[in-house]
């Protein structure tokens, strides 16, 4: 990518947000905040009941529960059916020793598995997915328990980023292991000034998650995207 375009165009996404213009992932600072005070579980056998205190917010369920779109409330069935395989997942995605998109594809491993034994035994009590498979929700996990390093991953919203900072070779599909490493170039040019920082916590509510998070990272490439839709 074009680094002269990734500091032209962060200027004006924290001028339209001095201005008032909305990303729409403002809740998920809240989202974090309550993360951060639930987790982790004591045990493999607490990580349902974590879980459901982690994933809440005031405004809105929509990251985890909307039309069609249900993952919290299947990761909450897993953990109640298979609470160690489904702990070992969330520590094979928490793993930062490994690429991104290799804990992502692992997460997803481990919940195809637990998903298959759930239709082994019982087909009609068994979920017809576990909604985790275009990765909103395991980078969702991420940024809760890791907000300083990890955006929120929307593969359009990103490619279509790359593609407005004049990325070289934006294949069709993206790997989260890209999306890390923009993520943290995005992170070492906002944290170089000062301003911004102060603009983005002009807009925190009060339960909001204060400290420096990568989630701005991710509210600049649906700024990008804005401006090519």
């Amino acid at each position: 990518m074009q680094l002269a375009i990734l500091n032209d165009t962060l200027r004006l996404f924290f001028e339209a947000l001095d201005k008032g213009w909305e990303t729409g992932l403002e809740p998920l600072y809240e989202t974090i905040s309550t993360w951060q005070e639930a987790w982790p579980p004591s045990s493999p056998s607490a990580l349902a009941t974590t879980l459901d205190a982690a994933l809440s917010n005031q405004q809105t369920r929509a990251y985890w529960q909307g039309h069609a779109y249900f993952p919290k409330e299947v990761m909450m069935q897993f953990a109640e059916f298979a609470p160690d395989m489904t702990n070992l997942a969330f520590g094979r995605l928490f793993n930062e020793e490994v690429e991104l998109g290799d804990r992502f594809r692992g997460f997803n491993f481990y919940l195809d598995e637990v998903l298959g034994e759930m239709r082994r035994q019982d087909l009609k009590k068994a979920p017809s997915t576990h909604y985790h498979d275009d990765n909103r929700a395991p980078s969702l996990y991420c940024l809760c328990r890791y907000p300083s390093s990890h955006g929120y991953f929307e593969h359009d919203v990103y490619r279509n980023a790359l593609l407005v900072l004049k990325a070289r070779n934006v294949e069709s599909v993206v790997d989260a292991t890209r999306f890390a490493k923009t993520v943290k170039v995005v992170n070492t040019f906002v944290r170089k000034d000062e301003a911004y920082n102060k603009i983005h916590l002009k807009r925190l509510k009060k339960a909001d998650y204060k400290e420096p998070t990568a989630l701005i990272a991710s509210e600049y490439f649906r700024f990008l995207e804005s401006e090519i839709s």
